[in-house]
């Protein structure tokens, strides 16, 4: 009859102590490691997430073109709880981003995002605020915001009224490949964001 009250008095010690575990500040050479397993994991299922969320944004245009606006919607809650979410594995600000796509998670890659803009051959700009992607009109040099963008290490998907941009970052950073729902595809260039 003792053991479940032995139990139970062990499990609460293991609750109390791992509750104050994590109030106890982490070394720095923990954090270091910890950081760099959480990046590592996040770059092996960074394909399996990318393909899945290619997939949810081909299902999410043909529920839009076919009118089912619910099911784009549920679908729409999937890709942005995929794109969103923060892993834990942001760069500490002092830590320089990797120079290649390949090594970086989805907070370096929209850290990095926020640094340059993607000119397009016409003149047209896309750039990145931290929150919000904008595009700008090379006719009208209006800026736009698109909330309903998404993000992945990589690719932007931009929802125009007309058609869907995918904007494919190349793994050295340098250049972009525009590809459109209605088949077009161009090329355009990365530039560093000037200082305002």
């Amino acid at each position: 009859m003792k053991k479940p009250q032995i139990l139970t008095a062990v499990l609460a010690v293991l609750v109390t102590c791992i509750s104050g575990a994590e109030e106890t500040a982490f070394p720095e050479r923990l954090k270091t490691l910890t950081a760099n397993y959480e990046a590592a994991i996040g770059r092996a299922t960074a394909p399996l997430t990318k393909a899945y969320l290619d997939e949810l944004n081909k299902m999410k245009f043909e529920y839009t073109r076919a009118g089912d606006l619910k099911s784009a919607l549920l679908v729409e809650t999937l890709i942005t709880k995929y794109t969103t979410e923060t892993a834990p594995t942001a760069p500490a600000k002092d830590q320089p981003l990797p120079h290649m796509l390949t090594r970086m998670t989805i907070d370096q890659f929209k850290s990095w995002l926020a640094t340059v803009v993607i000119v397009q051959g016409d003149g047209g700009v896309i750039e990145y605020d931290g929150a919000t992607i904008f595009v700008t009109d090379h006719r009208t040099s209006i800026r736009s915001p698109y909330r309903k963008a998404t993000i992945e290490i990589g690719k932007i998907t931009i929802p125009f009224s007309a058609s869907i941009y995918t904007v494919n970052i190349d793994s050295r950073l340098k250049s972009a490949t525009i590809n459109t729902s209605t088949g077009a595809q161009f090329p355009a260039k990365i530039e560093p964001k000037k200082e305002k």
